[in-house]
C-alpha cells in the first residue's frame, strides 16, 4: 500500500483475503503495470474492474 502510494498510485481500497487485493486508480495503465511489476517483482496481477472519475 505505502509502496504504491509512494510511486504515485491512487489506492482507493485494500482487502486481505487469501491475498492482498488493491483497488487503484490510474491514468496510464501501462505505467501502472510497470509500477506493479516493480513492486511485486513481477508477481502482481492486474484486473480491470471498471472506470471511475477521480478528482485531482
Amino acid at each position: 500500500d505505502a509502496e504504491l502510494r509512494g510511486r504515485g498510485v491512487s489506492v482507493l481500497g485494500v482487502s486481505y483475503e487469501d491475498r492482498a487485493k488493491f483497488t487503484v486508480a490510474a491514468r496510464d495503465p501501462e505505467q501502472l503495470a510497470s509500477v506493479v511489476a516493480s513492486v511485486t517483482s513481477g508477481a502482481g496481477e492486474l484486473e480491470p474492474v471498471g472506470r471511475e472519475w477521480i478528482d485531482g
